[in-house]
């Protein structure tokens, strides 16, 4: 039922002040898409979206760019989710609304989640935690534990999801958040139903429905109905199995109509065919429910005309029945004794067996106590690695306008970024260490530390020399070993003089990628790393000329290796050359966000190859 009343209102602007009227196009909106009306309630937001800007309100801004963003994500078209979303998510951080931020990043993760980006997805829900515990905000953290919660029921981590699932519980019932509790207890529900728990997966979809009724949300009823009914089915109570995907059918029905969803695609691009393919996967599960319950009558028929078949063998085969009897008996006496003795056999066997068990469940015990330790040593050695990264407020410092894209393949990694601040010059560098995992991020401590040791011991602020004393430092570190070890680092180093704007460059294989007036100019590095090499020679410090709006990027190697693409091809450093012209005059947190979302959308499903490790500077006038 649409409101009327609302919608005439809306109507008569010149009735109300500018933020009145940005409240009843907001309300309003959200009141169509709760009762099925997305091409009206999506109107009514892009109406908003005019009014925010008009007043310039960046606040009210993030938020309808948000609901947008989370609308045309519930309808499955995340190009125009992320779109509305990236917009919101560059003004909350203008803003510096970490409230916001947590808001609008965990709703990206849900379209990275939707679209099976699972990578690009944990990176947006661990940034929105981050957010939300620094605004104290507990119903972005319960709703992340629920998000995570989805994520791992789609990886088939089930006992991962089942605790994230569990911790949003209480967050919400604290909160009084009765529609996210009822969210809550859908997806545990659903997530036994995987498990083959029928008992616990109807308590878990009967509570949801109980309190989504009371609550009078009817968003998540049909889903909930098509979980109980697919329970039913499985447990072979194919009546109550077909009533409630039945009734799922009526509720989903309210909420796909096509001609709200061709005025909607008229508002802004075409969804319609999500609809379309959502409402033929409804209808083939009714016929499957159908076909389940003719299948389970044929079978009852079927099973009365064999008893009446084999009634009137019975009947007519009595007499041999009776001659046979003997030769029955016989066989019978027989067969007992045979029977005796595979019994002992198999008891022997099964004895064997359980033995057999028995050692394989203490083995089992033992590798998983193992790989927990393992797995703590690792978590630790991060927070270990992570200590010795600059903080963002460190960096931010250090260089007025810059952004770090780090991504290890692994949970620890071979790559770093470094800044230090000497006198008037700012050092600033990415490395790119031998590995990557536990063996890298060893080296990688290694490499670090010769780096601030060079600082330390060298009076200097030339690049070219840096590198040649942590050279020395690396070398004489691995020459302790018995054994001949080969291991460095590949890095481009920066030096900029804040006081005279001078900048200079020196690397071991990282080349400096200079973007000018969307012109790519590559500072090509000293090819030899820092480490054992057969034809050693100074590293060479360029003077590099800088302007005002000029952008600069330091990046190791993960992202052009990374395979991906329509022909699973690497990206290429040619590629990566493009990327970064296209980009450079934007923001820099809309870089950032551009460079990762085309890492995810190139990579898709393939296994990251290597670490990620990008750095951009953008230099202004002092």
């Amino acid at each position: 039922m649409r409101s009327y009343a609302v919608l005439d209102i809306v109507n008569y602007p010149q009735f109300m002040d500018h933020q009145m009227y940005y409240d009843y196009l907001y309300e309003a909106g959200a009141f169509q898409i709760k009762q099925g009306n997305q091409d009206v309630g999506i109107g009514l937001h892009l109406k908003a979206v005019e009014v925010a800007e008009m007043i310039g309100n960046d606040t009210l801004l993030t938020s309808i760019n948000k609901r947008l963003g989370i609308t045309f994500s519930n309808i499955n078209n995340p190009t125009l989710a992320k779109k509305y979303l990236f917009k919101s998510l560059a003004i909350a951080e203008n803003l510096h609304y970490d409230r916001g931020i947590s808001s609008v990043c965990m709703t990206i993760g849900n379209v990275y989640k939707n679209t099976d980006v699972f990578d690009s997805a944990l990176v947006y829900y661990n940034k929105s935690i981050k957010h939300a515990k620094l605004a104290g905000y507990q119903r972005g953290i319960a709703g992340n534990y629920n998000n995570l919660g989805n994520l791992y029921v789609k990886q088939k981590d089930y006992d991962r999801a089942i605790d994230y699932f569990l911790d949003a519980i209480p967050l919400n019932e604290a909160m009084r958040n009765m529609s996210w509790l009822g969210i809550n207890y859908s997806n545990l529900g659903g997530l036994y139903a995987d498990l083959g728990k029928y008992d616990e997966a109807l308590f878990y979809i009967n509570k949801g429905l109980k309190l989504r009724s009371e609550i009078g949300d009817s968003s998540g009823l049909g889903s909930d109905f098509h979980k109980r009914s697919d329970v039913f089915a499985a447990q072979k109570r194919y009546k109550q199995a077909f009533l409630d995907l039945k009734t799922a059918k009526e509720i989903n029905n309210r909420f796909a109509n096509n001609e709200k969803l061709a005025l909607a695609a008229d508002i802004e691009g075409s969804f319609h065919n999500a609809k379309k393919e959502a409402e033929i996967k409804r209808l083939r599960a009714e016929k499957n429910a159908q076909d389940v319950l003719i299948a389970a009558q044929n079978q009852e028929l079927e099973l009365e005309m064999a008893l009446q078949a084999a009634n009137d063998r019975i009947l007519w085969g009595f007499a041999i029945i009776l001659i046979g009897l003997i030769g029955v008996f016989v066989a019978f006496i027989r067969h007992s004794q045979q029977r005796k003795k595979y019994t002992q056999e198999l008891s022997a066997k099964n004895s064997e067996i359980e033995l057999v068990n028995t050692s394989l469940d203490k083995a089992k015990h033992v590798l998983t106590v193992k790989n927990e330790e393992i797995m703590d040593s690792i978590s630790y050695a991060k927070r270990i690695q992570a200590a010795i990264l600059p903080s963002e407020k460190y960096l931010h410092q250090s260089l007025k306008e810059a952004f770090v894209l780090y991504l290890p393949k692994d949970i620890v990694a071979g790559d770093f970024y470094w800044t230090e601040i000497v006198g008037d010059t700012v050092l600033f560098a990415v490395a790119d260490c031998t590995g990557h995992g536990v063996p890298g991020a060893m080296v990688s401590v290694i490499c670090n530390n010769a780096l601030n040791d060079t600082i330390k011991l060298k009076s200097t602020t030339d690049p070219g020399e840096i590198l040649d004393c942590t050279t020395d430092l690396v070398l004489n570190q691995f020459s302790k070993s018995e054994e001949e070890v080969k291991d460095g680092m590949d890095i481009g180093l920066c030096a900029f003089n804040r006081k005279d704007r001078t900048l200079k460059f020196a690397g071991a294989n990282i080349p400096l990628w200079l973007v000018r007036a969307n012109e790519v100019k590559e500072i090509k590095a000293t090819r030899q790393p820092v480490g054992r090499f057969s034809k050693r020679q100074k590293f060479v410090t360029h003077n590099v000329a800088v302007e005002e709006g000029d952008m600069v990027y330091l990046s190791s190697d993960g992202f052009a290796d990374q395979f991906g693409g329509i022909n699973n091809k690497k990206f290429m450093k040619k590629n990566f050359k493009n990327l970064l012209a296209e980009i450079s005059q934007k923001p820099l947190n809309e870089q950032n966000n551009l460079i990762l979302d085309t890492f995810s959308q190139w990579k898709n499903r393939n296994e990251q190859v290597d670490d990620i490790c990008i750095m951009g500077v953008k230099f202004k006038a002092s």
